[in-house]
């Protein structure tokens, strides 16, 4: 859920700055409802007290491990930091979108750039950091649990991480992934948004000055008026073409702050780059990532062969057999080539967009009004409800994405390649999933399920829980590779999703150009 939480701060940020106002903020430095002042510090009170709430349940949390030696108290705390962030998020998006805290922290600070919502979503974030340095003891307590069982098997001692480095690490691998890409979007959007408004100020002065519109800006500026609908599409189409290249180009930078290294050499790197080869998916390359044996997990970064990285993390090539570790690249190549990424990315557009249309609809129907000539906050309750139905479209497409990679993968060992380290073993391909295939793959789960610590019951909202994932692995065995019900489920979510896109570009377009100049 941390994803979703970021995406909701996000989110309100975006509807503050296109112009929604807060319904309950007044005019000036005085606040409405709740002054600027009052909104300075009681926020990030509140944000302090959820913190607080963590640390307390971490550190009973612990004790319980250590008196009781069983795992089961972590649920109680998974349950915990998940409710602190949704709740921190919430009050973040109310505090900007009814409250007015983003013009709070204007109020001190200016309309800078990137600087004055980096302040307001400031709370937000330090309260997700406290959560790992407040579970860095019981993170701790785990890893020393299984130092003998790794001198046993024979695998990597890892020095044990600081608490400092913890805490980076995390904010490192789980933060920026997301926050680098918003913020590389806040700055550009921020100069678009900057460039057009100075046009229109120019211009204005040249009118009112009696002169010919002779600067860059000027003529920008004139251009805009005498086009009134035009230039608005042109606007949004700079706007999502610039997100597009920064969604594009985000790994190459992410693969930069994250500690990776390239995986080129060896047998193992060979069977993944064939496997590669084997579906035609391009890479611009696979890294080893460096997490000091805290992280057992496999990753894609970029939606293009230029920039997409395959990541496979060190502590999974300690822990898992060769086999496995094809398993787990094998579901990551099926991400590839499901183009399991940009269809997520659509769905939350669909599903938000889908879901506003349909409000205004039933409001045109039942009220004879639209949403725009709704009250404020009438307005924000149909915005926060439109994205909280975007988000729970887009948990269960994702956990229908990640059946299908399942699939894949094991579709792949049914094909081309055997699932064992020995190279030499008979095989020929099958036209049905085979039980090899579906074993291999149910092992790879089980075991990184164990090297984490997850219960295979815990469910999670973009993944599900590991037995449900090796109960539908296991009912794939023997059926035709080419009629298996997960891919025909996904065929009919992404036609879904791709009516709904449509429909929310059409209606945006619409509305755009249909707009009444200056409104």
């Amino acid at each position: 859920m941390l994803y979703a939480c970021l995406i909701a701060v996000f989110a309100s940020l975006v509807l503050r700055s296109t112009g929604l106002r807060p319904p309950l903020a007044g005019p000036g430095g005085e606040g409405g409802f709740i002054g600027y002042g009052t909104l300075l510090w009681l926020i990030p009170t509140l944000h302090a007290v959820l913190a607080a709430v963590v640390h307390l349940t971490a550190r009973r949390t612990l004790s319980a491990i250590e008196r009781t030696n069983s795992l089961r108290p972590t649920e109680t705390l998974d349950a915990v930091v998940a409710s602190a962030r949704v709740a921190a998020a919430m009050l973040t998006a109310a505090g900007v979108c009814l409250l007015g805290y983003l013009d709070a922290v204007r109020w001190v600070v200016g309309d800078v750039i990137l600087i004055d919502e980096g302040l307001t979503a400031l709370p937000f974030l330090l309260l997700v950091v406290a959560g790992w340095w407040s579970t860095y003891p019981i993170e701790k307590l785990l890893r020393d649990s299984t130092f003998i069982r790794d001198l046993d098997d024979g695998r990597p001692i890892y020095p044990p991480p600081t608490r400092a480095g913890f805490v980076w690490g995390h904010v490192r691998h789980q933060l920026l992934i997301l926050l680098l890409p918003m913020a590389m979007m806040a700055v550009l959007w921020g100069s678009v948004e900057g460039v057009v408004h100075k046009a229109h100020d120019r211009f204005r002065a040249a009118v009112l000055s009696g002169l010919e519109p002779d600067g860059v800006l000027e003529r920008l500026g004139a251009w805009m008026h005498a086009h009134p609908t035009q230039w608005p599409l042109v606007y949004y189409a700079i706007k999502l073409c610039a997100m597009a290249v920064i969604i594009a180009s985000a790994p190459l930078v992410i693969r930069r702050v994250w500690d990776t290294t390239p995986l080129r050499e060896g047998s193992i790197a060979e069977g993944l780059l064939r496997m590669c080869r084997q579906q035609g998916v391009k890479v611009r390359d696979l890294l080893v990532w460096r997490t000091g044996g805290t992280m057992i997990n496999g990753a894609v970064l970029g939606v293009l062969g230029r920039a997409r990285y395959i990541l496979l993390t060190d502590g999974l090539l300690d822990v898992l057999p060769n086999h496995a570790v094809q398993a787990v690249m094998a579901h990551e190549i099926g991400h590839v080539r499901c183009r399991h990424v940009p269809w997520l990315t659509a769905t939350l557009l669909a599903a938000s967009g889908t879901a506003l249309f349909a409000a205004d609809a039933a409001l045109r129907l039942a009220l004879g009004t639209d949403l725009d000539h709704l009250p404020e906050t009438a307005q924000l309750a149909v915005c926060a409800a439109a994205f909280g139905g975007a988000v729970a479209a887009f948990g269960y497409v994702s956990r229908r994405f990640e059946w299908q990679a399942d699939a894949f993968a094991a579709k792949h060992f049914s094909v081309h390649t055997p699932p064992t380290d020995d190279p030499e073993a008979p095989w020929t391909p099958s036209p049905t999933v085979t039980r090899p295939a579906v074993a291999s793959m149910c092992a790879a789960l089980e075991i990184v399920a164990e090297a984490n610590n997850l219960p295979r019951s815990r469910f999670t909202f973009r993944h599900g829980s590991i037995a449900t994932r090796v109960a539908r692995l296991r009912a794939l065995e023997g059926q035709p590779l080419n009629a298996l019900r997960v891919d025909a489920v996904s065929r009919w979510l992404k036609r879904a999703v791709l009516a709904g896109c449509v429909l929310v570009v059409a209606t945006a377009v619409y509305s755009i150009a249909t707009a009444v100049p200056g409104r």
